[in-house]
């Protein structure tokens, strides 16, 4: 088998991003009611009193700290792992973990064949990319108090 050029590795893990973008604007969403159900407190102070050994909490325990960190963990994990949110959460983590991602074959590009040195990229291309991000901040910090003061 013949190696692959550099330059069409580059090209098609460049593409895919694209057509990513094509085919999610020929997706289409309708609005749906939510299925979030609110409980009420005495509820959940009751099923989390009751959550792992089926006995009722004493009053003394339910006023410390530690039971408002239970209640808020509790709350969380049921927030977590509603299917509302645990699926776009799993389709996040999942997309992230397995998509290819060019930036070891864009690396070897501009080494090998742009013949960029490690120096320049790291250091020069660093520098200036910091030194972007810095006034882009400050920017955005400007036009967001010019936009409260009006």
């Amino acid at each position: 088998m013949p190696p692959v050029p550099d330059t069409l590795v580059f090209a098609i893990t460049a593409l895919f991003p694209l057509l990513v973008l094509i085919n999610s604007s020929r997706l289409t969403e309708s609005q749906r009611k939510s299925t979030f159900q609110v409980r009420s407190t005495k509820a959940e102070l009751a099923a989390l009193g009751n959550l792992a050994t089926g006995v009722e909490v004493p009053l003394a325990l339910r006023e410390t700290a530690v039971w408002e960190i239970w209640q808020q963990a509790a709350a969380l994990c049921n927030t977590l792992f509603s299917l509302d949110v645990f699926c776009p959460l799993g389709f996040v983590f999942l997309y992230g973990a397995l998509a290819p991602s060019p930036d070891q074959a864009l690396m070897d590009f501009l080494l090998d064949d742009i013949k960029l040195s490690q120096e320049f990229l790291f250091g020069t291309v660093g520098l200036v990319g910091s030194a972007a991000a810095l006034l882009g901040n400050r920017v955005a910090k400007q036009s967001e108090c010019l936009r409260h003061r009006t």
